[in-house]
């Protein structure tokens, strides 16, 4: 009778802690990945590389042409939009893949997608999803 108690408790125990079965209920992107692979990422990376060029040029030209305290002000004003510009693509990339992310563990019935960097051991990579997704 002890023994079959013992079981009883055993087997609850199991089921209860979620290893009765299920081996991975979550998701993870390797976003190293996402960002060498994704051509969202390369869009994005384009708009910052030619508002630097622009912002560049316009910067050689008023160095010549402005007195030392009015270039100074216009080259700390680029900075901010520069500062600005990449903290909007930020934004945007960043919600473009929490979107993906999203859709992915919906479609595939998951519990989370994770980075891969945070999962020690488990789960389902679905960076491919998510790639296909964003793209």
């Amino acid at each position: 009778m002890k023994r079959i108690f013992l079981l009883v408790i055993f087997l609850i125990t199991f089921v209860i802690a979620g290893c009765g079965g299920r081996s991975a209920d979550f998701g993870y992107v390797d976003m190293q990945r996402v960002v060498a692979e994704s051509a969202k990422v390369k869009e994005l990376q384009s708009q910052i590389q030619l508002k630097a060029e622009e912002l560049s040029e316009l910067d050689e030209k008023e160095k010549t042409s402005l007195n030392a305290e009015e270039y100074q002000r216009n080259q700390q004003l680029r900075r901010g939009e520069m500062t600005a510009l990449s903290k909007d693509i930020e934004n945007q990339f960043e919600n473009i893949l929490n979107q993906a992310m999203s859709e992915v563990a919906k479609d595939k019935g998951l519990g989370a997608v994770l980075a891969k960097n945070s999962v020690l051991h488990g789960g389902i990579d679905v960076t491919d999803d998510v790639l296909k997704k964003i793209n």
